[in-house]
């Protein structure tokens, strides 16, 4: 994503929905956070069903990072919340 912040770093956490993430362009997008065992958002994942395409985040200012994932795997995700499973992510 454009104007994401870097993770410095591995990532790894649960994924949590965390609501709808308007783009810079005004693309609602689904947002995930990944959160850390003590609840502190570690970074953000973004998809829709539809299609995946480069995005600038909207707030510049924001250096938590950022990614997107492909329809593929946000039907994963969406399956695998409706059969409640928890979902880790994990950068490495």
């Amino acid at each position: 994503m454009v104007w994401s912040g870097s993770t410095e770093g591995k990532v790894r956490g649960k994924l949590v929905f965390s609501g709808v993430q308007l783009t810079f362009e005004a693309y609602p997008f689904k947002k995930y956070s990944i959160v850390d065992k003590k609840g502190k958002e570690q970074a953000y994942v973004l998809t829709r069903p539809d299609m995946v395409w480069l995005q600038s985040l909207t707030n510049a200012m924001d250096n938590t990072p950022c990614c997107l994932i492909d329809t593929d795997s946000f039907k994963q995700i969406e399956a695998w919340q409706k059969e409640g499973k928890d979902i880790e992510a994990n950068s490495a």
